[in-house]
This record gives structure tokens, sequence and C-alpha cells, in this order.
């Protein structure tokens, strides 16, 4: 079988800095499939019982993708943690071949997206580059105010605080950092949550650039796509499902969809929550004490990666 050609972005940023959005938008191109955070895959490998477990996040019962075209057997070979030996046999499959190319078959489309963000997974996979062959992995690096991704971090774990958050929100960065300034330019990209909620056209199109394939305006209307994605953020899923569960377009319809023919959903879609909208809710929920603590420890790191 002939390795197969294609790309595969992995995202790269701290988590609640807009990665489900960004991949909401960007599997909604044509030629561009989202798979969601794969780091999950090895939970999900060794500990369900079931031969084709369900992990999509937006379909109900049997996955189109995950349950009738891939093949856990071969997932299981790169993943699992049970059986005789898997450390030695997940070394083995890594080092002679490469999960990506199985899932490029198993797919339709030429260009996925891994939102792990998980820098020690993104490593692993890009370390073996004697199994990539003619599959070119990329890093896209999304950035996002580290005060907004406190305060998220904070609203949902009040029990922590701030000195502890900033601190570890400033490891990660550096870390990302130091992997992303490691690869060629050519195969990296850096995109602010800033910019992306701002002009999503203007992302959109920039990322296209980079991937090398047509921008389609329909891509923005993420709402009127199917996914079939792991993981993600579980607000902004769930309003996508509960918009396509009451939604009067046909599901079934899978084809890109025209910005001048969405008028009619456009209350469906605000009512539910899923217009693109910056979220600043750090301004006003975050303490003048906790805005001291994180410009002390990350303030400086911060303000480099702030929206120009």
């Amino acid at each position: 079988m002939s390795a197969p050609e294609g790309k595969v972005v992995f995202l790269l940023g701290a988590g609640r800095s807009g990665s489900t959005l960004l991949e909401l938008i960007l599997d909604s191109h044509s030629q561009i499939r989202g798979l969601g955070e794969l780091n999950h895959l090895t939970w999900y490998a060794s500990e369900s019982e079931s031969e084709s477990p369900q992990v999509c996040s937006y379909c109900d019962g049997p996955c189109s993708f995950w349950n009738k075209s891939v093949d856990w057997r071969v997932v299981r070979r790169f993943y699992s943690r049970t059986g005789l030996f898997p450390g030695l046999r997940r070394s083995w499959y890594r080092r002679f071949s490469n999960p990506f190319h199985f899932f490029l078959r198993w797919s339709d489309e030429k260009i996925l997206i891994d939102s792990s963000k998980n820098i020690r997974w993104i490593s692993r996979h890009l370390s073996h580059a004697k199994v990539w062959g003619a599959v070119r992995p990329m890093v896209l690096f999304l950035t996002r105010d580290g005060r907004a991704v406190t305060n998220a971090v904070l609203r949902k774990h009040p029990q922590w605080d701030m000195a502890t958050v900033a601190r570890d929100w400033k490891a990660r960065m550096l870390a990302n950092k130091g992997l992303f300034e490691s690869l060629p330019v050519e195969r990296r990209l850096q995109l602010a949550y800033e910019d992306l909620v701002a002009d999503p056209e203007t992302a959109a199109r920039r990322i296209c650039d980079w991937l090398q394939v047509a921008y389609q305006p329909g891509m923005l209307d993420y709402w009127g796509h199917q996914h079939h994605m792991m993981a993600g953020n579980i607000w902004t899923r769930d309003r996508v499902r509960k918009f396509q569960d009451s939604s009067p377009l046909d599901s079934a319809e899978q084809g890109v969809m025209d910005r001048s023919g969405t008028a009619g959903v456009e209350p469906q879609v605000q009512g539910v929550g899923l217009q693109i909208v910056k979220d600043e809710r750090w301004r006003t929920e975050l303490s003048a004490e906790n805005l001291q603590t994180f410009d002390q420890i990350a303030g400086d790191l911060n303000r480099a990666y702030l929206s120009r």
C-alpha cells in the first residue's frame, strides 16, 4: 500500500484559547477534516470495552467516521496501553509507520487537524521524522491574552489561586514557544484568538493561504456543517448540537453553505450563542489583586503575545 500525501496540522496553545472554535471553522472546509483532541485516543484504545468506541462529540449514535471508517484494530496498535509489552509495541509501530497515514486513508480530506494542544503528544509524533513520508506535519500556534485564559480556568476551578494558574500558563506558553520556534518557518503559523474573533474571514483566509487551499466563505458558518471531532470545549460543541437539533436545515446536506443564504438562521445562531464574538469577561471578573498577581508572574510574556 503506497504512502498517502497530505498535511497534518497540530494545534498548539493553552487550553481555553479558542481552539474548538478554530477547529470547527477549519473542519467546515471541504478539504479539511478536524479530528479533535487525539491525545484522548490513548484512553479509548486502552480502557474502552467496545471494539469500536463512541468517541465523536457530535454524533448521538454510531459515527460515520469514527465507527464506520476508522479501523480500531489499527488505532490500538499505536495507542493501547494494554496487552503484552504495550510500550514496546507502541514504539515499534511508531518507529516504522505513522498513524496519520491511516487517518488520511480513512478520510476523504487531505488535510487533518489534531487539536490536542498537548506538547508531549505533539513532540512525540514530530520526533519520528522518517515515517512522515509525503505527509507534511505543521503547527498552528493559537495564542490568547493570558488574563482571559487564567480567568476561564479560575471560573471553572474557583478553589485555585491566581499565582498557581498564572505560573502554569507561563510554563506552558514558554514550552509551546520553544517547540514552535524549532520548526521550519513554512511549517508553522501563529494566530491570536483576538484576531480570529475580530475578523474571522481574514484569519481563515490567512490559514487557507498557509495550507495552500482556496478559502471557502461557508467555512465561517461552522454551525451548518456536520462535524465528527473528539472532545473539545463542552460549551461550544453543545451549542452546535443544540442548533443542529433545532435547525430547519437538512443535516444531511454537508456541502459548503453560501453565506448570502444564511440570513434566515441568524436569529437561531444568536439565540444559541454561536456567533463569533470576543469573550473579554476577564475585564470584569478578575479582581485587582488577581490582575496584579498575573502581571507580576506572567505580564511580560503576555504582552509579547497580545494582538497588535
